[in-house]
Parts: C-alpha cells; sequence; structure tokens
C-alpha cells in the first residue's frame, strides 16, 4: 500500500470512528460494566472495518484477462463468484473475479492467490478450532468462540478442522522422523523450534514418556453406510520435551515444553519422540534427565537413544510403587 492510500486509509477510519462515537457512546458516567461493554463493541466494529478495508485493498485491478498460475497463459474472465470466509472478526463474503484458461481447463480467481484463500477460514480461527477441539468435546467449542469472539461454527465444522489440522502435523512429525533416521553430518545439528532456540543452552533438558489407555471410535458414518458404531480401548504413547526456569540450582516452573504423541506401536513413537529430543537440543545440553514410570520400555528406549540420561522414576508413580510395598 503506498503512502497516499495509507494517508486516504486513516482519514476514512477516524471519520467513520468519530461518528461511530457519536452514535453509540451513551452520554453521562458510565459504570466498568457499561464501558466494558462499549470499548468492546466499538473496537470488533472498527476492526472488522478495518479488515474490510485492506482485504479490498488487495482486489486484483479488474483485467479482461490475467495470467493463469499454472502455465503463464492469459485467461479471460467469466463472472463474479462469492466466497464466504471467516477471519477472527467474523465472516465476510468477498465477491471474486473468476477467470477461467483454455489450456489448463482449469479455472481460478486472482484474490486467492495474495490472500491465501486455501480454506473457508484463516490459520487462526482454524488453529482455534484445532487447538480447542483437542483439548475437550468438539461440540463444547463452537460456544467458547461465540462467547469470547463472536464466531459462528458447528461442532462438525471443528471436527473435520481438527483432524485436517492433525493429519497435517503427523505428516511433517513422520518427515521429521524419518529425516532425524538419516544420517546427518555432526556439522550439521537439527533446526531447534523458536520456543527451543531462546532457551538457554546448555542447561538440563527433561524428557518424560508414558503410555495411556484412551477411548478410540472406529471409522464410522451417522448415515449407517460404514456399519455401526464401534469403539474401543487403545494405548497411547505421548512424550514431552520440556526445561524448566532454575533458581540457585533449582526447578521453578517449566520454561517451555513439546510434545509427541501417537496410537501407533512402539518403533513409530520411538522415531518421533528421538525427533523431537533432538530438534530440542537434547545432544547439547549439559544435563539430560529422563522421567518414567518404571515401565521396562522406558529404560530400554532411555538406554538406547539417550545413554548418558539420568533415569528417574517420575513422583506420583514413586509414592505407587511405595503404596503397593507398604
Amino acid at each position: 500500500m503506498s503512502p497516499l492510500d495509507r494517508a486516504a486509509l486513516k482519514e476514512q477510519l477516524l471519520r467513520e470512528y468519530a461518528a461511530l462515537l457519536e452514535e453509540r457512546l451513551p452520554e453521562g458516567s458510565l459504570t466498568l460494566e457499561e464501558i466494558e461493554t462499549v470499548v468492546e463493541e466499538l473496537g470488533r466494529q472498527q476492526d472488522r472495518r478495518l479488515e474490510e478495508l485492506l482485504i479490498q485493498e488487495q482486489t486484483p485491478p479488474p483485467d479482461n484477462q490475467v495470467a493463469c498460475p499454472r502455465c503463464q497463459e492469459p485467461a479471460p474472465y467469466k463472472r463474479q463468484v462469492p466466497r464466504e470466509v471467516l477471519t477472527i472478526h467474523g465472516p465476510r463474503r468477498l465477491l471474486r473475479r473468476w477467470h477461467h484458461c483454455a489450456r489448463c481447463r482449469q479455472g481460478f480467481t486472482p484474490l486467492d492467490l495474495p490472500l491465501h484463500l486455501e480454506k473457508p477460514a484463516t490459520r487462526q480461527v482454524r488453529a482455534w478450532q484445532a487447538k480447542y477441539g483437542s483439548l475437550d468435546a468438539f461440540a463444547t467449542v463452537p460456544e467458547l468462540l461465540a462467547d469470547l469472539r463472536g464466531l459462528g461454527v458447528s461442532a462438525s465444522t471443528v471436527e473435520r478442522t481438527t483432524l485436517e489440522v492433525g493429519a497435517a502435523l503427523r505428516a511433517a512429525e513422520q518427515a521429521a522422523a524419518g529425516a532425524a533416521q538419516e544420517a546427518r553430518p555432526a556439522s550439521e545439528p537439527a533446526a531447534a523450534p523458536a520456543e527451543a532456540r531462546r532457551a538457554p543452552k546448555g542447561e538440563r533438558l527433561y524428557l518424560e514418556l508414558d503410555g495411556v489407555y484412551v477411548p478410540l471410535r472406529e471409522e464410522w458414518r451417522k448415515d449407517g453406510s460404514l456399519g455401526k458404531l464401534r469403539c474401543r480401548y487403545g494405548e497411547c504413547n505421548v512424550g514431552v520435551v520440556f526445561q524448566t526456569h532454575q533458581k540457585e540450582g533449582l526447578d521453578e516452573g517449566v520454561h517451555w515444553r513439546a510434545y509427541s504423541a501417537t496410537l501407533e506401536k512402539i518403533d513409530a513413537f520411538t522415531a518421533r519422540f528421538v525427533a523431537l529430543a533432538q530438534a530440542y537440543g537434547c545432544e547439547r545440553a549439559r544435563e539430560l534427565v529422563v522421567l518414567g514410570d518404571g515401565a521396562e520400555w522406558i529404560w530400554n528406549l532411555c538406554a538406547q537413544h539417550f545413554p548418558r540420561a539420568v533415569q528417574i522414576v517420575d513422583y506420583w508413580h514413586m509414592t505407587q510403587h511405595l503404596y503397593t510395598i507398604a
């Protein structure tokens, strides 16, 4: 956006905000709750308006022909196609110019490219759905997003989004595990995530592993096309890599953490967890500690892949073992 466009945008927003204040701001003294309500309402309206104007700025000029993104041949304009997109400020209805490439025999909308409109919701909205959909039942998420952000989504959308995001994360984790198993020169350390790069180098790093039985649902459809609903329990292997804050040599709260989990066999979990630990600097840590519940598979995994680690039975399982002995 040019400086002139920015100046015009500021002037327009200031005029609209002044008119909005004049219309919506109550006269006289206000309680804290009234102040909170009016500020939230005005803020949301202005956020939506700014978002709308910025989207308009990204709209390509209405050329009769544009280059096809696949073959670069001229593709003529055919018609306007509407699309509903959910952003963190609410739903947006975009009118997009649709072009058709005779060579590729496919259509496209130039607006989709600069805005990255691959999905019916922005990345942040999808991230919220996946995050809260993995923490609780899918049906609880629509009410949460409606209360906190005024967003309208269905439980089925939350379920579909959570599964899509989970599948993408799983594919990325599998790729990382495969790369970690390949030979890598010593001078080429694994790329560490941002939070690990910010963590103090050379300090103590914790690894913790466990297995837990979780309720599972076999693949099923509401229309009954896949048969009856079948549920069972299956073991999920989970692992976490974390680092703590240090005060006078003692741990004081978790600084950052990263997780890995899978319903696959132990070999697949091992590859994933080793890749995760390497990405977060297990080979560079001054101290390496493995926490576990005493299960034999954990210590075998530790001995093979983290031989220098100190092995510690975690506090809660230690007390359970002591209670059994007592």
